[in-house]
């Protein structure tokens, strides 16, 4: 969004549009991440934030999953075909992926995606690099998931295990409760 000489905000005021003042506030180049990896340090998941619209470069009648879906793919690929990569869209009320101070080169279909989900995913890969993984980690949800133990060679021990309020009893003291049923998960 940018600040108009008249004193309005717009978003996409058009390229090289001489009321342009300024851009309307401050950009958030922060990616909060969760990363996942088994015990005998497999990548096993990352769950990424990222504060920008979509870019919607593919053609008008195309459905598509964005950015974030190629951010998933390159994960995978970057990873191991198993690996499971979420980018969710963060606050971007004043983040635009179009720079109207020139007008732009012409790209293929889904090249700005790509760009973007690149950069994103190379952040990722700065931050798995540097990172000191737990092996005791506390996860809140308000909604049932399901998990699965392994060992350190990577293989399942047992079966699946809903992990919620139902199964405090069997899980001793590595699941805990709340009292609007939800619940607090350690191993």
């Amino acid at each position: 969004r940018y600040h108009m000489k008249n004193g309005t905000v717009k978003t996409n005021p058009g390229y090289l549009n001489p009321d342009i003042l300024r851009p309307a506030g401050p950009i958030d180049p922060q990616i909060p991440l969760l990363m996942i990896e088994s015990r005998g340090g497999t990548p096993l998941a990352v769950l990424a934030n990222f504060s920008l619209h979509y870019i919607g470069d593919r053609p008008g009648d195309a459905i598509s999953a964005d950015y974030y879906g190629v951010f998933a793919n390159l994960m995978r690929e970057r990873k191991r075909p198993e690996f499971v990569a979420l980018l969710t869209h963060g606050a971007s009320g004043d983040v635009n992926n179009v720079d109207v101070s020139q007008k732009p080169a012409p790209r293929a279909p889904g090249e700005r995606s790509r760009e973007v989900a690149g950069w994103i995913a190379d952040q990722v890969d700065r931050c798995w690099a540097q990172a000191k993984f737990e092996e005791r980690l506390a996860v809140a949800t308000t909604q049932g998931i399901y998990m699965q133990r392994y060992d350190l060679a990577d293989m399942a021990v047992g079966s699946y295990q809903r992990v919620n309020t139902d199964t405090v009893t069997a899980l001793g003291s590595q699941v805990t409760g709340l009292h609007d049923g939800g619940f607090v998960v350690v191993w």
